[in-house]
């Protein structure tokens, strides 16, 4: 298995009824703590709370009917420039901040969501777009010369099983992405960055795993640990993608 890094993973909830009785508890009941910044703009019923959690900073982001976990991890020390190891453990931390939420509030929810950025260093450009054609079985003949730029977006739609049978999106958009690291001096008593000549490559991959509008029904009747069931089955397919591929 590869060494998956990430920069951001979300997790979304649709949910049945508006959430203003409880967005003034997000961060308290995900975390424990209060948090850093927690602007409400009440036009919009709408409440970002924000602050350090898990290496990393948490936004939980609220509105009448949805919540959104935005977690973005702070980059390892010595490890890619702009990115963090361990990228599955990291999506598993986060559906289980969800699970706390969801025991304490016990809302009934509708759909549910989950997007992950996946990044594996790869030799070079080309090496990148075959890792891409490896992965998804109709693409053919995109490593080669000639081609300096891909980005893919596709939704073969796949299958959960628990806690029960589901058809879900699994949008996934694949890319390679150059990143060159810099250094910031001061010259001339002036501040500027200056890029470095090592440039890495990295194959990117960017998904929303979701459940469907049309199966709103049947989630609806689930109860707060079956809808983390299915967060669990959202990230094992995610990580299948990443390892496996579009089958």
């Amino acid at each position: 298995m590869a060494d998956w890094l990430t920069d951001q993973v979300r997790l979304t909830l649709f949910l049945e009824k508006p959430l203003n009785e409880h967005a003034d508890g997000a961060w308290q009941v995900t975390t424990g703590s209060l948090p850093e910044t927690d602007v409400s703009k009440p036009r919009d019923a709408s409440r970002r709370q924000a602050g350090a959690w898990n290496d990393g900073v948490l936004a939980i982001n609220t509105q009448a009917t949805r919540i959104d976990w935005v977690y973005t991890p702070s980059p390892d020390d010595g490890g890619p420039a702009g990115f963090a190891t361990n990228a599955p453990e990291r999506v598993t931390a986060l559906v289980g901040v969800a699970h706390q939420w969801l025991g304490k509030i016990g809302a009934k929810v509708l759909r549910a969501a989950l997007a992950p950025v996946y990044y594996d260093q790869v030799a070079g450009r080309l090496e990148g777009y075959r890792a891409i054609e490896e992965r998804v079985p109709w693409l053919r003949d995109i490593s080669r010369e000639g081609i300096s730029d891909i980005t893919l977006q596709i939704n073969p739609l796949g299958r959960i099983e628990r806690p029960l049978p589901l058809t879900i999106n699994r949008v996934s958009r694949w890319a390679v992405a150059a990143v060159s690291p810099f250094t910031i001096g001061v010259e001339d008593d002036a501040v500027r960055a200056n890029a470095t000549a090592d440039t890495r490559h990295y194959l990117r991959i960017d998904l929303d795993l979701n459940t469907r509008p049309m199966d709103q029904a049947a989630v609806r009747e689930l109860n707060p640990d079956e809808v983390v069931a299915i967060l669990y089955e959202l990230a094992a397919a995610g990580i299948g993608i990443a390892e496996q591929g579009l089958r």
